[in-house]
């Protein structure tokens, strides 16, 4: 036997201040889930707005690092060639 309910069960039941009550309810809820969210959206972009800015700090260092080494190298060219050019003309007076 199956179980029967009709529908004036539901019309006594159900009133229009319990449906609002639903619907202001699953608004409220909404409402709170969509700031949860927005608030998690927040930290999220905080925090890979610092991975990013320290990932480019890392960056910037390394490429002083390697300007620095470049102005070695070019100090150190510089001597060589400075050096052979010394040696050249002793050689040619030989």
């Amino acid at each position: 036997m199956p179980l029967a309910i009709s529908p004036s069960v539901f019309a006594h039941w159900i009133q229009p201040g319990a449906a609002l009550t639903a619907v202001f309810g699953l608004a409220g809820f909404l409402w709170a889930e969509m700031r949860s969210i927005r608030v998690e959206t927040q930290a999220m972009r905080a925090e890979f707005k610092a991975d990013i800015q320290a990932s480019e700090a890392r960056q910037n260092k390394r490429i002083d690092e390697v300007k620095d080494d470049l102005k070695e190298i070019k100090a150190d060219i510089k001597a060589l060639l400075l050096a052979q050019g010394a040696q050249r003309p002793a050689a040619a007076n030989a």
